[in-house]
């Protein structure tokens, strides 16, 4: 048990690791559309929360806070949908422009998945824990 608890707590961080390298490899993409709004404030707002999102997702998870996985949650979707950015670090000159969408989709999905599971089994250890002391 102590195995689990230990393996899932580095999974966290590690998770944290790739939100943190995402932010910090497009930082300037960032940076870019908060200085240079397109026609609305829409963009730029967009763009404020993912960050954020992505910041106190880093942040939850380093510490290993479950409240973490909440602006996760928000930060992998939007980074898909409004960036077509992968939080996966991958060589993208590997990648036809026309797949590179697509494959940032099934990285981000991936880790989606596997943060719920994460999260699902981060609970289930606390039920189980729970249960073996109500029943002493």
């Amino acid at each position: 048990m102590d195995f689990l608890v230990r393996l899932s707590s580095w999974s966290m961080k590690g998770l944290s690791l790739l939100v943190f390298a995402c932010l910090w490899r497009y930082m300037s993409e960032f940076w870019s559309y908060l200085i240079h709004p397109q026609a609305s404030f829409l963009p730029a707002f967009i763009t404020v929360l993912v960050v954020f999102s992505g910041v106190v997702a880093t942040c939850g998870l380093l510490f290993s806070r479950r409240w973490g996985f909440m602006p996760l949650y928000f930060f992998l979707p939007a980074l898909s949908l409004f960036f077509d950015f992968s939080v996966l670090p991958y060589p993208t000159a590997w990648l036809d422009a026309f797949y590179y969408p697509t494959v940032a989709w099934i990285a981000n999905l991936s880790v989606l998945f596997f943060s719920v599971w994460l999260l699902l089994h981060l609970m289930e250890e606390q039920d189980q824990h729970h249960q073996e002391i109500c029943s002493q």
